[in-house]
């Protein structure tokens, strides 16, 4: 399996680990929270990441295309950001979820399209 060129990443002070991966395991289809879609009558999910608090660590799935995987870490930081800010906050999961999907499409599109930023706000 590929390893995802960030191996951890600092979020609200506390280090996360990054890992890729295939989501084939049954240890992780009782757990599918994800896009469903139809195919072939059949309605399907299919997880694009999942984010561990137990042990830190936000998963990507390796099957995606690297564009999407940027996006799903995007999403998936944003979670953690919001659990850190929740005891000020009340949101119900799927306020969370139209929230978190939101915003990581559009700072996604921020990086992606304003290279120079990026390069900005990275220098020291």
């Amino acid at each position: 399996m590929k390893k995802f060129p960030i191996s951890d990443i600092k979020i609200g002070g506390h280090i996360w680990k990054v890992k890729l991966t295939p989501f084939t395991s049954k240890k992780y289809k009782a757990k599918v929270r994800g896009s469903r879609c139809k195919n072939n009558n059949r309605t399907e999910t299919f997880m694009f990441g999942l984010t561990s608090w137990w042990d830190a660590t936000i998963r990507i799935n390796s099957r995606l295309p690297k564009n999407s995987q940027v996006e799903t870490l995007i999403h998936e930081i944003l979670h953690v950001m919001l659990d850190e800010v929740k005891g000020s906050c009340k949101m119900k999961r799927a306020d969370e979820e139209i929230l978190v999907q939101a915003l990581g499409f559009l700072l996604h599109g921020l990086f992606l399209d304003n290279p120079k930023f990026v390069e900005y706000i990275s220098e020291e």
